[in-house]
């Protein structure tokens, strides 16, 4: 088959922080009560300009300190961008305010896109995405944690961000494109399909229309005899509504949570992707902290991400029984189904240009 184009990889991916300088200003007041108590004025002066003097070095300390502007493409109330405000009061307490976070949400700041050629170029800017959005600065091998069932769970998405491999893999990317990888654990809800028919097996899905994002998805797809159309979430409801489309696949919170619901009454809950978040950012700015610095700023976005996928696994089982209640009828896949499925995500691998025998060393880091 023919393999993708770097452009089109390049488009894969899930927010932004970028580092300004703050500065706070300080006063001090003296007071005089008159000729008789001059030497107690000159005692309270004296006292004033030192007390002047440590504020003014403490303001001149704190105008170094390191601000982080966070972008979210998601709302302030989503789980992600509570789970970012946890890291904000992380690091801010373990740095004693030498390093903090402005989060920006709604994508304020711009594209992931943008926020790593920012990043690149030496811009104070932490993205969150796909891992395999950054292929093309240092390591065409991290397409390979985008593959469907590469990573097939909560703990999977842990022991890569736990792994040796994981974090050779990314080297690179400091070496050659100055990225520093911060975390990849923030596994989101899994990705599973919704279509306006019934799929009671993986068979089921040919001939299909479905609507999928990105490289990595329609490779997948396209194996299992379904034909893929690209658009946005926004025009997804309306072409499911009008039969233009047959199915999409989202996470079982996108689903619930932009109603397609309404007009797509079954679910094939074959979990195929949790789609990790990876958050980046400069490395000269991250090596320009203190090394205890450093480590308080990798280990709140290691705890955020842990926080976060324990939100999900807890309200994954609710927003399924929300999508039952609102009258769509669920599939499990069979044990034959999911070993077709495995094998035509296996099988897809080959569309992209990884290393030999990088599938076999991943699974080898999960335990395989």
């Amino acid at each position: 088959m023919k393999r993708f184009s770097k452009e089109l990889i390049s488009l894969l991916a899930v927010g932004t922080l970028s580092v300004t300088m703050m500065g706070c200003g300080s006063s001090s007041t003296s007071s005089s009560s008159g000729s008789s108590s001059a030497t107690q004025s000159a005692s309270t002066q004296t006292s004033d300009e030192s007390s002047s003097a440590g504020t003014e070095s403490s303001a001149e300390a704190k105008t170094d300190a390191t601000v982080l502007r966070v972008n979210m493409s998601e709302t302030a109330d989503s789980e992600k961008s509570k789970a970012i405000e946890a890291v904000k009061e992380e690091i801010e307490k373990n740095t004693d305010g030498r390093v903090t976070l402005e989060i920006h949400n709604n994508g304020e700041l711009g594209t992931f896109q943008d926020d790593i050629e920012a990043i690149t170029g030496g811009a104070n800017i932490v993205d969150g995405t796909s891992p395999s959005a950054f292929c093309d600065y240092g390591n065409g091998d991290l397409m390979a944690l985008d593959l469907m069932f590469e990573l097939r769970s909560y703990e999977d998405c842990d022991k890569i961000n736990d792994s040796d491999l994981f974090w050779e893999m990314v080297k690179p990317l400091e070496e050659k494109s100055h990225i520093k990888i911060l975390a990849v654990n923030w596994g989101n809800m899994p990705r599973c399909v919704l279509s306006n028919k019934p799929i009671n097996s993986v068979e089921d899905m040919k001939g299909m229309i479905i609507r999928t994002p990105l490289a990595n998805y329609i490779s997948f797809f396209t194996r299992l005899g379904a034909t893929t159309q690209s658009m946005s979430l926004a025009d997804t409801y309306t072409a499911l509504q009008q039969k233009t489309i047959d199915a999409c696949e989202f996470g079982y919170d996108i689903l619930y949570n932009n109603s397609l619901y309404e007009v797509a009454k079954y679910c094939y809950a074959d979990e195929h992707a949790y789609a990790p978040c990876m958050w980046a950012m400069n490395s000269d700015i991250f090596n320009s902290l203190s090394e205890d610095d450093q480590k308080a700023v990798k280990q709140a976005f290691e705890d955020g991400g842990k926080s976060y996928e324990e939100t999900n696994k807890n309200s994954q089982a609710d927003y399924r029984k929300k999508l039952e209640d609102a009258g769509v009828t669920f599939v499990d896949p069979s044990d034959e189904d999911k070993k077709t499925m495995y094998a035509a995500a296996k099988d897809s691998a080959s569309d992209f240009d990884l290393s030999d025998g990088i599938m076999d060393k991943i699974d080898q880091a999960l335990g395989r």
